[in-house]
């Protein structure tokens, strides 16, 4: 590896990293940019988001449960579900075409945008603004 490829990894690493870190979801800015700049494939860049999310997960919930920021109140019920969710997702994501599964990306983060702007909300129901 190249030392600007190098150089250019470590950036969306880190730009990953504290979108994931800020709540954000780290494959908002991970995808595109492993897909765009780096001409990874979808489904290996989808795949690469899960590993790094992870860890970017672990990470912040840690200090978000440090700083109070987390509702325990139905979470356990969002867990369960969010599991059962993502084997079905994980299992038909194996089964599409790639190109597919860029539309629905796409669309989702679309459709999520206009839903959070219509309803004049930008937080999420388990995580507590200051």
């Amino acid at each position: 590896m190249s030392i600007i490829a190098f150089v250019i990894n470590m950036i969306i690493g880190s730009l990953a990293g504290v979108f994931g870190g800020m709540g954000m979801g780290g494959g908002t800015i991970l995808i595109p940019l492993l897909t765009i700049v780096l001409g990874v494939e979808q489904k290996l860049a989808q795949a690469i988001n899960l590993i790094s999310f992870l860890f970017m997960a672990v990470f912040s919930l840690i200090v978000h449960f440090k700083h109070g920021l987390v509702k325990i109140k139905g979470l356990w019920f969002m867990i369960i579900v969010g599991i059962i969710s993502s084997l079905l997702g994980a299992f038909v994501a194996g089964k599409i075409n790639s190109n597919l599964i860029v539309i629905l990306n796409h669309n989702d983060m679309s459709i999520s945008d206009i839903l959070r702007d219509k309803s004049g909300d930008d937080t999420t129901p388990f995580i507590n603004p200051r």
